[in-house]
């Protein structure tokens, strides 16, 4: 909370600081490529559209799977809380994106990073959704952390390898997904009790489908 609090003060009304110039100078790449081509295909997964399909898709293999059908709703709440947060934030810190948004014909504001925020909040939601509902060893759980973070982070840096963003738009994004991940835990958890015991005493079919 204190880091993105911290960056958007430095991104408020446009302000870009001479450190978020050089770092976003140095990670920025040549359009017209192979390279940029394919960090920009790469990047794409962390669209909105794309995010909700993988954390469908994720949510019903978990409760097919492993017959936990609540808990996996963390991943896609928090995917849907990323999209409208990113919204929300762009329009109150109101930073333009950098002159090399043209090399991919992004437009607007880019504080924080969209794509980063959901697929950040997505990935944050696995890592946290997924020791909820199965019985991961120790090893297990620490590759699982680092795999889903290294995703989150290269998702992140192709964002600024294609021109979209500025560093400081991503890292925002990085936070704030990973608060939406830890905002979408709780509000499942504390959903979970009293909508499994009303759909078990009006929908007792229904609880038996979702709950095999």
């Amino acid at each position: 909370m204190l880091a993105l609090i911290s960056l958007s003060a430095l991104a408020w009304h446009g302000h870009v600081t001479a450190l978020d110039r050089t770092l976003t100078a140095e990670v920025v790449q040549q359009p017209n490529t192979t390279l940029f081509h394919l960090t920009d295909a790469f990047s794409q997964l962390g669209s909105g559209p794309v995010v909700g399909l993988l954390s469908f898709v994720t949510a019903a293999v978990l409760w097919r799977r492993f017959g936990e059908f609540f808990r996996p709703l963390i991943i896609i709440t928090a995917g849907a809380l990323g999209g409208v947060a990113e919204l929300i934030g762009k329009s109150i810190v109101g930073r333009l994106r950098p002159p090399t948004m043209l090399f991919t014909g992004a437009s607007g504001f880019g504080f924080p990073s969209g794509h980063t925020t959901g697929f950040a909040a997505m990935m944050v939601a696995i890592a946290i959704t997924i020791p909820m509902v199965t019985d991961l060893a120790a090893t297990n759980l620490n590759r699982l952390r680092s795999f889903t973070a290294l995703l989150a982070l290269m998702i992140a840096v192709s964002r600024v390898a294609v021109g979209a963003h500025y560093v400081f738009d991503v890292l925002a994004g990085l936070a704030l997904g990973a608060l939406c991940a830890m905002a979408a835990r709780y509000m499942v958890v504390w959903f979970t009790p009293p909508a499994s015991s009303l759909i078990g005493r009006f929908l007792p079919k229904l609880s038996r489908r979702i709950a095999p």
